[in-house]
């Protein structure tokens, strides 16, 4: 297998999902040459590859292909974004993928853009440009046994290119260069839900009123004091997961996203916060904060049900 990775295309993504698995189960200098090992039925499938005669015997052409077009892709603890020309992609993390480590969040910032811009790019050789020397060696190398996790994202980022006919080569790109799609990872336009304000009022009365809201815009915030990635306006503060929230009494409707990062920071600050969240039954409920109030829920509004 190792023999064909400089002749035959893609194997040496294929032989680095074996050697990612295989160094979960077996170490060379602990485990014995006799060592049994059970092939998990996704690594089993996927040894299939190599049984395919069209497959193994496509060759690496010698003339590599040239990029036609640049992607520039960037990730923080927020979300990612990307640009390619003169268009635009952004996302934020699930509540999932926040703890994810920051190279796995760089490669995804890769194959997410791709997704989306997937009916521009497909066909073509795409330069991706990122500001992480990590990512460009394994988009580059297809992988790397010796990091799992990375390995296997670094798998789901080809598998959709090879699906789609895109050839990837990764370039270093300075962050001090790479503004814009740094810019659109870590700025998000404020949600526009926003709660009627005779209800806010009525939870105002009961809980009493916040001096700031966390999550807010101009035109949507129930505080004089608000926090916003989007804007400098007079009472306007930037992120507000930088700033101490135990001081005072905040509210919160932040996107759903971020509940849970919220969840964490009220937690850890031993802040008092009223936050309204969008209840979706299809998930799984949040729970174990000692230091919160029972939900209360407003059923008697359409749409969606609120709790706060």
């Amino acid at each position: 297998m190792a023999s064909c990775m400089y002749v035959t295309i893609h194997a040496r993504l294929r032989l680095h999902l074996l050697q990612a698995w295989l160094s979960t189960v077996y170490r060379l200098r602990r485990d014995s040459l006799s060592t049994v090992v059970t092939i998990l039925p996704g690594i089993l499938a996927s040894l299939g590859w190599w049984l395919d005669p069209k497959s193994v015997c496509e060759g690496i052409s010698f003339r590599a292909p040239q990029p036609s077009v640049s992607l520039v892709t960037d990730a923080s603890s927020l979300g990612w974004g990307a640009h390619l020309g003169n268009l635009r992609t952004q996302g934020l993390w699930s509540a999932g993928e926040l703890s994810l480590h920051i190279n796995v969040w760089e490669l995804r910032a890769v194959r997410l853009p791709c997704q989306a811009f997937r009916e521009c790019i497909q066909g073509h050789c795409i330069l991706c440009e990122d500001c992480n020397m990590t990512a460009m060696f394994y988009i580059n190398k297809q992988g790397e046994p010796g990091r799992p996790p990375l390995c296997q994202e670094t798998a789901r980022l080809w598998e959709f290119c090879i699906a789609h006919s895109i050839h990837l080569v990764a370039s270093f790109l300075p962050e001090v260069q790479n503004t814009l799609a740094d810019h659109l990872s870590r700025s998000f336009q404020a949600h526009e839900c926003s709660v009627h304000p005779d209800v806010i009022r009525s939870v105002f009365l009961k809980w009493g009123f916040p001096l700031m809201d966390l999550f807010a815009s101009r035109k949507n915030r129930k505080c004089q004091v608000f926090c916003s990635l989007q804007e400098h306006s007079p009472g306007s503060l930037l992120d507000a997961f930088l700033i101490q929230w135990k001081d005072h009494l905040c509210y919160t409707f932040p996107p759903f996203p971020l509940v849970h990062r919220v969840l964490l920071k009220l937690c850890r600050d031993r802040a008092r916060l009223i936050l309204v969240a969008l209840v979706y039954h299809s998930s799984r409920a949040v729970g174990g904060h000692s230091n919160s109030a029972p939900p209360v829920a407003r059923p008697d509004h359409s749409g969606p049900q609120m709790t706060l």
